[in-house]
């Protein structure tokens, strides 16, 4: 069993963060303050997403429910994505906020933080 959770729209791939290895390791990668949310992924239901190239981490987006990004996609640094890159991420978002459920009740269930 996998991790996490793909989606993946051409390249790069879009996973869903569940562990706090991953959400630290991605954080440092791209230099930025992903592990600051470690708790909200653990206790309240927060869902990280990144995008990848490869096994390389190219941007972070946050989702704490509802219709639209709590923390829109940035890159390394917490500098903007490009439109192409927000596009991947909003053409995903509706998946996510139909399975954000099942994603929170996974991470609380295996609860890998």
């Amino acid at each position: 069993r996998r991790s996490f959770w793909f989606f993946t729209a051409k390249n790069p791939s879009l996973r869903v963060l569940r562990s706090s290895h991953q959400v630290s390791s991605v954080g440092k990668q791209l230099h930025n303050c992903a592990r600051s949310y470690i708790n909200r992924v653990k206790e309240h239901g927060y869902v990280l997403v990144a995008a990848f190239e490869g096994e390389k981490p190219t941007a972070l987006a946050g989702y704490a429910g509802g219709s639209e990004w709590h923390h829109r996609p940035v890159a390394s640094s917490n500098r903007n994505v490009d439109a192409g890159v927000q596009a991947k991420f909003d053409r995903f978002l509706p998946a996510l906020v139909k399975a954000k459920g099942d994603i929170t009740r996974s991470n609380q269930e295996n609860n890998p933080f």
